[in-house]
């Protein structure tokens, strides 16, 4: 008896991740921020949310691609609240809340006063 050829466990795992997000490596040195545009039997096309490039990638090659965890349009006010704290991660919310002009503005004033006390003291 001849059994049905079953697809390979990662074509098996992405066939329905038409518009997942992704980590993927371009080449550059770190992670990037992507999303599955198009998965084959064979291949994988992502888009990159840098720079809007599509790069195509072998089913073989799973190594180059993981499933990301989406960050709200805005970006992620309290990092430690993330679910993924990778260093891509925490750099693409760094970088979301800088193009949304939400800078990071460092200590609460009761800290500030309290710096300031412990300066003085010095």
């Amino acid at each position: 008896m001849i059994s049905p050829k079953l697809p390979t466990p990662t074509y098996f795992l992405f066939e329905k991740s038409n518009g997942k997000s992704v980590w993927f490596d371009s080449g550059a040195a770190f992670p990037i921020a992507g999303e599955v545009v198009e998965v084959t039997r064979n291949r994988i096309s992502i888009k990159s949310l840098v720079n809007g490039k599509t790069f195509v990638f072998g089913i073989d090659e799973t190594n180059r691609f993981g499933i990301r965890i989406p960050l709200p349009p805005e970006g992620v006010n309290d990092m430690i609240t993330m679910s993924d704290l990778s260093e891509a991660s925490i750099l693409w919310n760094i970088k979301v809340r800088y193009d949304h002009r939400q800078f990071y503005v460092g200590f609460k004033k009761e800290k500030k006063n309290f710096l300031l006390k412990k300066k003085e003291l010095l």
